[in-house]
């Protein structure tokens, strides 16, 4: 077994808002999630509570992480982890792992979740 660093296995990306006193930006069709969302008893993720619109994405320069990305909450509430069934956005909330073929995502969600790393 080797020793290596998240940021040599996985890519490491996050998030923002659009202005939410835009309402061209939401309730869209593209998937937004947050923190708030995520319980302790979710595993893999396929729908948001919000939505944001194909203007909100690119005015606001958001970046989608593609399904079987490894969510991790950075901001409250911290530390929770699910997987992306499907492509989506996010708040600046996240720390989303989008894992290369060197580990497995469900590995890492269950090494997050056991750790309690944060």
């Amino acid at each position: 077994m080797k020793k290596v660093k998240l940021g040599e296995i996985c890519e490491i990306v996050t998030g923002s808002t659009p202005k939410s006193s835009n309402p061209n930006y939401w309730n869209g069709e593209y998937k937004w999630i947050t923190p708030a969302e995520i319980s302790d008893d979710d595993f893999i993720v396929f729908d948001t509570q919000r939505k944001i619109t194909k203007l909100g994405i690119e005015e606001t320069g958001l970046k989608s992480f593609p399904a079987g990305t490894v969510l991790l909450s950075s901001r409250a509430p911290i530390g929770k982890v699910a997987i992306s069934g499907c492509e989506m956005y996010c708040n600046q909330g996240f720390k989303n792992f989008i894992c290369s073929n060197k580990i497995n995502n469900e590995y890492l969600y269950y090494f997050f979740k056991s750790r309690k790393i944060i």
